[in-house]
């Protein structure tokens, strides 16, 4: 019967060497995974920011118009796109006062929602630009990327909005974005140019 031999100097330098090279691969590969997730994230915000104001700017005229008819058309137009699925226009109070759903019509969102709190933080005054946040719609439901964009009056508005002040914020344009069509196509992209680099 033979006994075990003495692996060799060979061996025993070049597996320790593997398993750290693997180690730190796999460590590398795992950090820019991360990092490519965090950056399409990012990439998401910055198009629903973006989003926002054209949604904003596409009503703008309507709004300021009071055309009322034109407002809800443009609204659905706009929430055609394949990303979108839904454009509200809220009062101060959180009431749906448009919508490119008529069923929202008189919903209301109360500032403890995951989209108000971002903006109405405790003991800070309320936020002037848009934000973004992820909000599963029901509990185990479909999420979205919610942009939520103040709208601040300017002098033109204050013919129909008489109590308001300019530059005081009179309403909010809530645009939500299909999250997982989003995230997946732009997560897919990080995922795929991280492979391309070598990682």
């Amino acid at each position: 019967m033979r006994g075990l031999k003495d692996p060799g100097l060979g061996v025993r330098v070049v597996l320790p060497a593997a398993v750290v090279t693997a180690v730190v691969t796999g460590t590398l590969v795992v950090l820019q995974l991360t990092e490519a997730n965090r950056g399409a994230a990012e990439s998401v915000d910055n198009y629903a920011d973006l989003l926002g104001r054209t949604v904003l700017d596409g009503v703008h005229d309507a709004m300021l118009a009071d055309d009322r008819p034109r407002l809800k058309a443009q609204l659905k137009r706009l929430a055609r796109s394949d990303y979108v699925q839904r454009i509200d226009i809220l009062d101060k109070a959180g009431e749906v006062i448009f919508s490119s759903n008529p069923d929202a019509r008189g919903q209301k969102i109360g500032r403890d929602s995951p989209s108000c709190t971002g903006c109405h933080a405790p003991d800070q005054p309320p936020a002037t630009t848009g934000r973004s946040v992820r909000v599963e719609l029901s509990p185990g439901g479909p999420t979205v990327w919610r942009l939520v964009q103040p709208i601040v009056a300017e002098a033109a508005c204050l013919e129909c909005h008489e109590k308001a002040k300019q530059g005081q914020t009179i309403g909010v344009l809530v645009t939500d974005l299909d999250a997982a069509r989003l995230t997946g196509q732009q997560l897919e992209g990080a995922r795929t140019l991280t492979w391309a680099l070598g990682a």
